[in-house]
Parts: C-alpha cells; sequence; structure tokens
C-alpha cells in the first residue's frame, strides 16, 4: 500500500513524514547544516525496481523462491536480497539505485557513506554488486561506519525509555551554558546575544564532541564533560578562539596608538 502510494495507508504516511520532515529541517537549522540535494527514500522505489530488472535481464542478478538477488558467495558476501518475493523493495534496492543516480545525473566519482557500524555487511554487498554491474566508482564508494552514543549509564533504547530527543538535548545544553557561563553578561547583552552565544557553544560542543571520537566506537555523551570549560571539548576551542580574538583586538588598538 505505501509503495503504491494510494489509499489511507500513504496519506497517514504522507502526513507523518512531514512532520518529521518539519523536524528535521528545525534541527538542520539550529545547526546552519544545509544539503545542495537531498535524496528521499521514497523516490528510489521505482527506479530500484528498474535496476533490479536490468539486473536480471543482464544475468547479474537471479530469482531464488520468487524473490530477486545476487550470489555474492563468491566473494564472501552470501546471497545479497534485492527484492522480495511480493515483488516489494528493500534498502538493497533503494541503495543500488540511489548510487546509480549518483553517478550517472550527478556524476559522482566517490561517494562515502555515513552509517552506522551494524550496516558494514550491507554496503560491502551494495559496493560490490555495483561493481559486478559495470559501475567502476564503486570501487571509490566508502562506508565510513561509527558506533552508537551511549549515556554514561548505557546504551539508549525506547523501549526502557531512556531516549534523548533533540529538543531536550538542546533545551538542557543551553540551560546549563547560560547559567554556568553566560549569566555575568546579561546586564551588557540583549538576550538575543546571548540566545545565540549559547546556540553556537551548544553547536561546537555536539560537532567536536563526535569528530573527535575514533568513528568505530561507541561515544559515550556525558553532558557536562562535553561542554567543560577546560581540556579536549568544543567548548574550551570556543573560549581559546574568543580569548585570542581579545588579543588580537588589543593588538591592533596598541599599534593604532603607535606613531607612524
Amino acid at each position: 500500500a505505501l509503495e503504491a502510494g494510494e489509499g489511507e495507508v500513504a496519506a497517514l504516511w504522507r502526513e507523518t513524514r512531514g512532520w518529521s520532515l518539519a523536524a528535521f529541517e528545525e534541527i538542520y537549522g539550529w545547526l546552519r547544516v544545509r544539503f545542495d540535494h537531498v535524496f528521499y527514500e521514497s523516490e528510489m522505489e521505482r527506479p530500484g525496481r528498474a535496476a533490479v530488472e536490468d539486473g536480471l535481464a543482464r544475468g547479474v542478478f537471479r530469482r531464488s523462491q520468487g524473490a530477486v538477488g545476487i550470489d555474492l558467495e563468491p566473494h564472501g558476501l552470501g546471497f545479497f536480497l534485492l527484492l522480495k518475493g511480493d515483488g516489494t523493495t528493500l534498502y538493497a534496492t533503494k541503495d543500488l539505485a540511489l548510487a546509480e543516480v549518483k553517478f550517472e545525473r550527478f556524476g559522482i566519482q566517490q561517494s562515502i557513506y555515513v552509517v552506522g557500524a551494524e550496516q558494514t555487511l550491507h554496503f560491502r554487498q551494495v559496493f560490490k554488486t555495483l561493481e559486478l554491474l559495470g559501475y567502476e566508482q564503486a570501487r571509490q564508494c566508502h562506508h565510513l561506519a561509527y558506533g552508537l552514543v551511549t549515556l554514561p549509564e548505557g546504551k539508549m533504547s525506547s523501549r526502557v525509555g531512556n531516549i534523548i530527543p533533540f529538543s531536550r538535548l538542546r533545551a538542557e545544553m543551553d540551560a546549563y551554558i547560560q547559567a554556568n557561563y553566560l549569566g555575568a553578561h546579561r546586564g551588557d547583552w540583549s538576550e538575543e546575544e546571548i540566545a545565540e552565544t549559547a546556540r553556537r557553544i551548544a553547536v561546537a560542543a555536539i560537532r567536536y564532541g563526535m569528530v573527535k571520537q575514533d568513528p568505530s566506537r561507541s561515544s559515550v555523551f556525558a553532558l557536562e564533560e562535553w561542554l567543560e570549560t577546560e581540556g579536549d571539548t568544543g567548548t574550551y576551542l570556543c573560549y581559546a578562539y574568543t580569548r585570542i580574538q581579545s588579543v588580537l583586538r588589543q593588538v591592533a588598538q596598541a599599534r593604532g596608538l603607535e606613531p607612524d
């Protein structure tokens, strides 16, 4: 019903999808993140099915118990399922279509997939399949795997109820930064300046806290540690940058007082 795009189920999907996309856009705006192009999963269903049919016609793929896939056993990668027996698509189907769109429409020579480490086998299968389909760019496809972000008390789980929604994370970071670092500026700065400064510190803490990690290992998020003003943190980098700018301003002022 979803792939047909019609009926009550599809209408409900479009509504809830809209909620999700709006929430993502709000988060990206707060992070000042932009994308040159967005590929939607639903847009890959039809070209994905066409890619599978093409692979069948060329003899690269084969049918097995009504489903379609490719035997990657000779490469140590098992059997890679591409289309279910009932004709519905899979992530594999859409990843093939997405790669072909990138290669053919956008001329991409190298593609980096930033996806969790649990998908390592999947992407090895995707890249090998693309290679067997004749795409030379497949050798320049790379899966940048990353581990989970956990809490000090352990792994987050929606079943346990210990997940941290981004809205809550942002609110807690903002409150901590304003209470501990920006209180002294309330008499001199406007509320807008305080809010923007808090946002920049929070973004720096998140970005640096993530990129300094070994991506293959899990990261432990401890709010107060990531917001420390000393040590290996994004907060410290903001502090150091601010101090350096202050020194440079004083040097410029001092030079301005000196005779030519």
